[in-house]
């Protein structure tokens, strides 16, 4: 193993640790209340006792057999009961927060080891793939939070049962209980160990084929703990290198990845680790790409395991296909996330795919779209309809058929002439007031729609007179920022904006 391998390895064994270390104390803290209330039912039947000397010895030892037989078990019987089902609870929820944690190590560990060999792919956890992993199969559900917990129960009752049928002290039987409740954690232990671990693979598995379909070259390959406790099929297993989704093989017996045997002999308190090796890594534009969207997450920065791991899952899953770059100076940009990504959720897949080339800076001064370099500023503190716009520029340059376009900016513009444009003050972030010209129209969206970029009025028009519309760069940004924002009062009130939009835009 590597340096980083070792890490992971490191990682989620603290992680088993730490759910043992809760289950052992939830089994002997339901133990020791189980005690609790043996001793607290004594007591009450002494004061009980304390208050009847007057009975006779016939009359008192009566009542003592039915108080110890009767009531006293059969309250006890109900307090075990009401204690193990909590810790039949508390169980749950150990082991289903321990699962889910073990599949988000067991997939950043691949992508923190990947990002050691030279891929730095930052792919979101698919949560549909971790529920299907974390989920335990209705045997291994039967047994942990079932049979192990009527067996549990029961061999507690029993052991009370037979103290006070024997007249046992009280700590004696508290004795039993605690190695009753051993019992039970042992058990438990075991199906959490075997469960975690299988989820962990699974995890690295899948976090592998998430590697392959970005273009990574990468092999699997098996390693073992290679101790005595190692099991003479893992031991030859160890070092074996295969294709993704060629199984491992071993003895007649084939495998993809470790405690995925379906054989209890083979999967229970299994050791061995799923490993990734890279053949090659990515072209050199692709790795460009990669190492720019795990330094805008900060991935690059991470100084260990734990580190990437927290920034890793910190990373929106709505973003993590676009290349992003923080600007010059800006810090936090947690809510300008947030906003771009309410802007993706909605926008049509053809749009989407055509942002994944375009480099969008996050936190400057100033929101716009670069068609030259493919580039999309997006302001510090930009609202949502600010992001519609210069999504809309992208739009207009990359996805719109122009022909058609051009043929709406003619119908709408073929009467304009010198007087229908004005001109309106624009002032520049830094402060500077520039002229803008605007031409007006009735048929437009807004003024702004009808900016056209230009020096003077004269230069608004060629040399046959005619508009200049390929200057008209407002003219599909604000329909699109409609389109996305109103769609039922944008088609109703601009028929045919929308039906631009949405020919261009929507799947036939």
């Amino acid at each position: 193993m590597n340096k980083r391998q070792l890490e992971v390895e490191k990682a989620k064994l603290s992680a088993e640790g730490q759910v043992l270390a809760r289950l052992r104390r939830d089994y002997r803290q339901a133990a020791k209340r189980v005690s609790e209330q043996i001793h607290l039912k004594s007591r009450e039947i002494d004061i009980l006792l304390k208050d009847i000397d007057e009975l006779d010895e016939v009359q008192l030892s009566i009542l003592q057999s039915k108080i110890y037989q009767k009531h006293f078990q059969e309250s006890l019987k109900q307090q075990i009961d009401n204690i193990i089902a909590e810790l039949n609870n508390k169980n749950y929820e150990s082991i289903n927060r321990y699962l889910k944690n073990s599949y988000e190590l067991g997939y950043t560990g691949t992508m923190y080891d990947l990002a050691g060999q030279g891929i730095p792919l930052v792919m979101p956890i698919n949560q549909l793939a971790m529920v299907k992993a974390v989920q335990l199969s209705p045997k291994v559900s039967k047994r942990l939070y079932g049979e192990y917990v009527h067996q549990l129960s029961k061999h507690i009752r029993n052991e009370v049962s037979r103290g006070i049928a024997t007249a046992d002290s009280y700590a004696n039987i508290a004795r039993n209980i605690s190695n009753a409740s051993k019992i039970g954690f042992n058990k438990s232990m075991r199906i959490a160990r075997t469960e975690g671990h299988r989820v962990q693979c699974t995890a690295a598995f899948d976090a592998q084929h998430k590697a392959m379909a970005a273009g990574a070259d990468i092999m699997k390959q098996w390693d073992a703990t290679l101790d005595g406790r190692t099991r003479p099929l893992h031991r030859e297993l160890d070092g074996q290198i295969k294709e993704l989704d060629e199984p491992f093989d071993v003895g007649g017996i084939q495998v993809m990845y470790p405690s995925a045997f379906g054989l209890a002999s083979q999967d229970i308190n299994c050791r061995c680790a799923l490993l990734q090796r890279a053949r090659w890594a990515l072209d050199d534009d692709e790795l460009e790409r990669l190492k720019a969207r795990a330094e805008y997450f900060g991935l690059d920065k991470a100084k260990d395991f734990e580190a990437f791991r927290k920034a890793y899952l910190d990373v929106p899953d709505g973003l993590v296909d676009f290349l992003f770059k923080k600007a010059p100076g800006a810090r936090n940009v947690v809510n300008e996330q947030i906003t771009i990504l309410k802007a993706i959720e909605n926008t049509p897949a053809k749009v989407v795919d055509a942002m994944k080339s375009t480099t969008i800076v996050v936190g400057g001064g100033g929101s716009a779209y670069d068609k030259k370099r493919d580039i999309m500023y997006i302001a510090a503190g930009a609202t949502l309809d600010e992001v519609y716009h210069e999504i809309g520029h992208l739009v207009d340059a990359k996805v719109m058929n122009q022909e058609k376009v051009t043929a709406l900016k003619k119908a709408i513009f073929k009467d304009v002439n010198s007087s229908d444009i004005i001109p309106e003050t624009k002032h520049r972030t830094n402060g500077d007031a520039v002229d803008v010209l605007l031409v007006k129209s009735d048929k437009l969206i807004s003024e702004y729609q009808g900016r056209i970029y230009v020096h003077k009025k004269e230069d608004a028009f060629d040399g046959n007179g005619d508009l200049r519309i390929d200057r008209m760069l407002e003219f599909i940004s604000e329909p699109y920022r409609e389109y996305m924002e109103a769609p039922e009062s944008f088609k109703s009130k601009y028929p045919a904006f929308y039906e631009l939009m949405k020919e261009a835009l929507e799947d036939e």
